[in-house]
């Protein structure tokens, strides 16, 4: 029964086992055609949905890059800031947003800075490139020779002779190769042997570098005479270095004006003779006669000027050193070792100034009050003022009785109202496009009538 039992079992799962394989292989052979089908559909759908994406992307770039981009790049030639805001498309739409926002209240607060400055300077009148209007005086001053005096001092040994060697430097600002090369050639067709300092025109050049080609000068015994190529700011600096006794014992003539009235206070205070005249700007376009005169005056010849009067001269006679040169340069000297005001002997104040407006020529005119200079002088020369402006902020007049004229106006009515001391105004030398000699440091005499003035250099 057992043995029945068994192989009535034994033909069930025979049976199952049969339609368990042929399902198997029913669904294999389904699943082979249904999975081929659907690799096929996959396939295709991929190699169309890559195309698609392609298509969509490239043109959509291209279209993007000509319109914004390429114009860009070939205008400003900034591609590198115009890239990121084609590129990044969620986040720097804000970006850029943010940067625009920054400038734009950068450049607002620019302007109101810019009008705030324009409308502090209101009061000026201005041309029509946008400058303030300004004026001069003194340079149209009428004058004229009337001899010459050969100097007779005991310092004849300062001036050069033909054939001499003479320093060309430039303590003050860095001049230009053509400047240099001017002074050069003009002492060459003078008959002077121009050596140019080693530092003149070298555009790195320190106040070390400066101060080494004056000392060269002062101490070659082979130099006889020193000739500034130009002024500007930068000689006070360089004179602060240098010791008297060097500048004594040299026993040399200088030449120039401006910024270097600084040197010529030492060489006063030294002892030494200095001319106050035009530097390249001889052998440039200054005038014939003041070009000439300066050749003279190196040769020892002073001359006798005659000038006309301005209505705000007041008359008397005066002798003495002839001292200053310009004003806020001379300021700068004062109470030091080469103040040329503290002479223990008469003096003739010369002052002279360039683009500063009536307060600022009040402020250093005050420092001299002050320090007894005006008072102590036995007379005064206020030479040229060139491109003052038409107006100041503060100091105009309006709070003393009315506006003031002018240089000469303001100097008479807030300095001298009754003065005792001649004073003579507009005699013709600064920095105007006139700039007439003057040996600094030597004897003159000053006369002043109700017309006119003369002055003359005396033994």
């Amino acid at each position: 029964m057992i043995v029945v039992i068994c192989l009535c079992l034994g033909l069930l799962l025979s049976a199952c086992s049969g339609n368990s394989g042929a399902a198997t292989a029913e669904i294999s052979e389904a699943t082979s055609a249904d999975t081929a089908g659907m690799t096929t559909t996959d396939t295709s759908a991929v190699t169309t949905a890559e195309p698609a994406i392609t298509a969509v992307t490239l043109p959509a770039a291209t279209e993007t890059l000509p319109a914004d981009t390429t114009p860009a790049a070939s205008t400003t030639e900034t591609t590198p800031a115009d890239a990121p805001e084609e590129t990044t498309l969620p986040t720097t739409t804000a970006e850029p947003t943010e940067i625009t926002e920054e400038p734009s209240e950068e450049t607002t607060e620019a302007p109101a800075e810019t009008s705030a400055a324009e409308s502090t300077a209101e009061t000026y009148t201005r041309t029509p490139d946008g400058e303030k209007e300004t004026f001069s005086e003194g340079e149209d001053t009428p004058i004229r020779v009337t001899a010459f005096t050969p100097y007779r001092g005991v310092r004849a040994a300062c001036f050069p002779q033909e054939g001499d060697r003479v320093a060309v430097i430039s303590p003050s600002t860095l001049p230009t190769r053509a400047e240099t090369d001017a002074l050069i050639r003009g002492l060459q067709s003078w008959g002077y042997a121009p050596i140019e300092g080693q530092y003149v025109c070298a555009a790195m050049r320190t106040f070390e570098d400066c101060r080494a080609d004056l000392v060269w000068a002062l101490t070659d015994p082979s130099i006889k005479a020193i000739f500034c190529v130009r002024g500007g700011y930068g000689a006070t600096e360089v004179m602060d270095s240098i010791p008297l006794d060097m500048i004594r014992n040299a026993g040399k003539l200088i030449l120039g004006y401006s910024d270097v009235s600084c040197f010529h206070a030492a060489w006063t205070a030294a002892g030494l003779p200095s001319v106050h005249a035009s530097m390249s700007r001889i052998f440039t376009g200054l005038p014939g006669e003041c070009a000439w005169l300066t050749r003279q005056m190196l040769h020892g010849q002073t001359p006798v000027y005659e000038c006309s009067g301005s209505g705000y001269d007041v008359p008397g006679t005066a002798e003495g050193i002839l001292i200053g040169g310009n004003l806020a340069t001379l300021s700068a000297t004062l109470e030091t070792e080469y103040d040329c005001t503290a002479l223990q002997q008469p003096y003739v104040l010369f002052i002279e100034e360039v683009e500063e407006d009536l307060e600022h020529i009040h402020r250093f005119l005050t420092m001299l009050k002050h320090r007894g200079v005006l008072d102590n002088a036995a007379g005064i020369i206020f030479g040229e003022w060139i491109d003052i402006p038409l107006e100041s902020e503060t100091t105009d007049g309006s709070s003393r009785g009315g506006a003031y004229q002018g240089v000469a106006d303001m100097i008479r009515r807030a300095f001298f109202p009754d003065s005792d001391i001649p004073i003579a105004f507009g005699f013709p030398a600064g920095h105007g496009d006139v700039n007439y000699p003057l040996l600094m440091g030597e004897k003159v005499r000053l006369q002043i009538g109700e017309d006119g003035f003369t002055l003359e250099w005396t033994d």
